[in-house]
C-alpha cells in the first residue's frame, strides 16, 4: 500500500511541474506581448478644434508675432496660417497642424520669432498694409491741351452725394484733415459711413468692423462691394493707395484706402471676403505700428494739402 502511495505522490509532482512550464514568446505573440508594445497615439491640434489647448496655442503664437487677432479658443483658418508661418521660420514641415515636433519648438526658449522684415510679405492675412513695390518711372507724356470745363449737369454723379466741386485733381470736395485720435471716436466700431473715391466720385457704404490703429471696414452689401470694385477698377486686389473722403456722423474727413481685401470677415452676403483698411492723419499699420507714408500722402491730397 505504501508503494501505491509513493507512486501517487510522484505522479502529482510531475503533473504540477508540467503546469508551471513557461509559455513561449511565440505562443503569446497574439496576446499580451502585442498589447504591451502598442504605440501611444500622438496628440495633434488642428483646424476646427477648440478648447483651452487652442487658447494656449493662440497666446503663444501671438507672443511670438505670428498671430495678430484676438484669442478665441477656436482653431480657424487664421490660426492655421499662423501655425504654418511658425513652422516655416522654425524649419518644420508646414502642415498647419500642431503635433509633438511643433509643440516642442513652439514652447521652447529657442523658438524663432516672426522676422520683422517678413511681416509685409505675409500682411494679406494679418491685416497689415505693406508698401507697394515701386515701379519704374514712366516716360512723361506730353501735357494735354486744356479741355472745356464740363457743365454742372454733365459732371453730376449720383454717387457723389451732390459733391461735384473739383479740387486738387479730384472730382469731389476735399475733406477735413482730422487726426486719427479724433476720428476713431467720430467713427467708432459698428458705425456705418459713406466712402467717396476722390478721383472717380463713386461712393459706397461701409461698416467699421475693427481696427485700433486705423479703421478696418467692409462694404455693407453686395451692391456696395460692386461700387467699391468699380472705383478701384484695375487696382482691385492691389495694395496701391487711393485718396478718399469719409462721410460719417456729420463729418467730412480726408482719408486713404487700398483695394486688397484680407484678414477676417465680419459681414456675410456682401460678395467680399475679408476687410480692407482706411487710414487717416497719423494712423498706423497693425503689426509694425508705423505711419505709412503712402497712405499719409493720399490723406493730405484728399484734404487739399
Amino acid at each position: 500500500m505504501l508503494k501505491h502511495y509513493l507512486v501517487g505522490i510522484v505522479l502529482a509532482i510531475l503533473a504540477f511541474t508540467t503546469f508551471l512550464t513557461p509559455v513561449s514568446a511565440e505562443e503569446l505573440d497574439t496576446g499580451i506581448s502585442a498589447t504591451a508594445t502598442a504605440p501611444i497615439e500622438e496628440k495633434v491640434i488642428k483646424l476646427d478644434d477648440n478648447g483651452f489647448e487652442v487658447v494656449n496655442l493662440q497666446c503663444r503664437l501671438q507672443d511670438l508675432g505670428y498671430y495678430n487677432y484676438k484669442v478665441t479658443g477656436y482653431f480657424g483658418s487664421l490660426t492655421e496660417y499662423a501655425v504654418k508661418l511658425f513652422q516655416k521660420y522654425n524649419n518644420i514641415e508646414q502642415t498647419g497642424k500642431v503635433g509633438s515636433e511643433t509643440t516642442e519648438a513652439l514652447y521652447s526658449n529657442s523658438a524663432v520669432r516672426m522676422p520683422m522684415d517678413a511681416i509685409d510679405a505675409d500682411a494679406d492675412r494679418f491685416g497689415n498694409t505693406p508698401s507697394p513695390t515701386p515701379k519704374p518711372t514712366a516716360t512723361p507724356k506730353p501735357t494735354p491741351k486744356p479741355t472745356k470745363k464740363p457743365s454742372s449737369s454733365s459732371s453730376s454723379n449720383s454717387n457723389t452725394g451732390g459733391n461735384t466741386v473739383s479740387s486738387n485733381a479730384g472730382k469731389v470736395k476735399t475733406g477735413d484733415y482730422l487726426d486719427w485720435s479724433t476720428v476713431k471716436n467720430i467713427f467708432p466700431k459698428k458705425t456705418v459711413a459713406t466712402v467717396i473715391d476722390f478721383d472717380t466720385g463713386v461712393s459706397w457704404k461701409v461698416k467699421r468692423t475693427g481696427g485700433s490703429k486705423h479703421a478696418d471696414v467692409e462694404p455693407v452689401s453686395s451692391s456696395d462691394t460692386a461700387l467699391y470694385k468699380q472705383a478701384l477698377g484695375k487696382y482691385y486686389k492691389n495694395w496701391k493707395r487711393h485718396s478718399c473722403i469719409v462721410l460719417v456722423n456729420g463729418y467730412r474727413i480726408a482719408a486713404s484706402y487700398h483695394g486688397y481685401p484680407h484678414g477676417y470677415d465680419a459681414i456675410s452676403g456682401n460678395n467680399l471676403t475679408g476687410h480692407y483698411c482706411i487710414h487717416f492723419k497719423n494712423s498706423r499699420t497693425h503689426c509694425s505700428n508705423k505711419i505709412d507714408s503712402d497712405h499719409q500722402a493720399c490723406v493730405r491730397r484728399a484734404a487739399g494739402l
